[in-house]
């Protein structure tokens, strides 16, 4: 057992029954529950829905690239956002010897180099992004465990005003606030 009271985290994990139960799983933590995964899945189809009208609406003249670039990274990151705020996630992610791992994880996220590319956005731009997530995210990971999440809040807050200064293309101007949000959060450690 867990250590947790029944039914507070939304009920009893998943059981490895489909391909999209195993990726849960394996994205989130073994103890992820059904209302865990069913949230995280409805935010990330919520917010790309919501993403890809508000783009649409605004008529940005994207090809079929960049919506596809758009419309994937909207997923990843609606997801990505309520899905690092889950319990179980949060204990997966930040469980002994995985240290490397996170770092790995902040790495990965080049999100901000593609859109460049993609959308001839600013290099120094992107870099100044992908840079500043890294800095919040290793100054979250070395706060002490018991004010990680208030300097997560500060350093998110902080990044938004930096991000504020400089202008993504029409119809991804929630990019910078939601990768922050989404790298950032990741690096908040689970409540004792």
């Amino acid at each position: 057992m867990n250590g947790l009271e029944p039914g507070l985290a939304g009920g009893a994990p998943l059981a490895a029954s489909s391909p999209l139960v195993s990726v849960f799983r394996r994205v989130l933590g073994p103890e992820t529950t059904a209302l865990e995964a069913r949230v995280v899945f409805v935010g990330a189809l919520v917010f790309t829905c919501l993403v890809a009208a508000a783009a649409a609406a605004r008529a940005p003249g994207w090809g079929a690239l960049q919506w596809a670039l758009a419309i994937a990274i909207a997923f990843d990151f609606g997801g990505g956002v309520v899905g690092n705020a889950t319990r179980s996630s949060a204990r997966w992610s930040h469980r002994p010897g995985q240290s490397r791992a996170r770092a790995l994880f902040y790495a990965g996220h080049v999100h901000p180099v593609a859109l460049a590319w993609a959308f001839e956005t600013p290099w120094a731009q992107a870099a100044a992004l992908y840079g500043g997530m890294l800095a919040a995210a290793a100054i979250v990971e070395l706060a002490p465990r018991a004010v990680a999440r208030p300097v997560a809040f500060g350093a998110v807050a902080l990044g938004l005003v930096i991000a504020s200064a400089v202008a993504w293309p029409v119809g991804l101007e929630w990019f910078a606030p939601v990768y922050l949000l989404k790298l950032v959060g990741h690096a908040v450690p689970p409540e004792a």
